[in-house]
């Protein structure tokens, strides 16, 4: 077993924290820290957050993807298109890159996720300025 996120929680500024388990011997982690006798994962907690400009940046944002659960397609809505070199990136629960889309034009952007199992992701839409909006998308058969 590798990493293993057991939850995912917001907070109520935004921001998230993770729970999660590890066993993992191949270097990323140095020794396992529990009590072998009793317990032999570690346990970790991770906040992802963000700075306060950009959390104010988000706020005033307004409705961020939708559909939300979404089925097929997904829309980044239009004022979001204002910013040059929009990206759009897809995350599993495990963190890992599921998705990367470079989304553009003048009204809102369909984006195809069809071949995306049912679950939830995490999601962030920036630019080459950073941050504008991170979120949760719920995918459902």
């Amino acid at each position: 077993m590798d990493d293993v996120i057991l939850d995912i929680y917001t907070t109520f500024d935004g921001e998230y924290i993770l729970t999660g388990i590890t066993d993992s011997n191949d270097g990323d982690v140095y020794g396992n820290h529990s009590d072998t006798s009793f317990l032999t994962l570690d346990i970790w907690i991770l906040r992802l957050g963000t700075t306060s400009a950009i959390s104010e940046m988000i706020r005033n944002q307004g409705q961020g993807l939708y559909p939300n659960p979404a089925k097929k397609y997904i829309y980044v809505p239009s004022h979001f298109l204002n910013y040059p070199n929009i990206s759009l990136n897809l995350f599993n629960v495990s963190g890992s890159l599921i998705c990367k889309k470079s989304v553009s034009g003048e009204d809102d952007a369909k984006i195809d996720i069809s071949n995306l199992d049912e679950g939830l992701y995490l999601y962030t839409l920036s630019t080459s300025d950073g941050l504008i909006q991170n979120g949760k998308l719920v995918i459902i058969p």
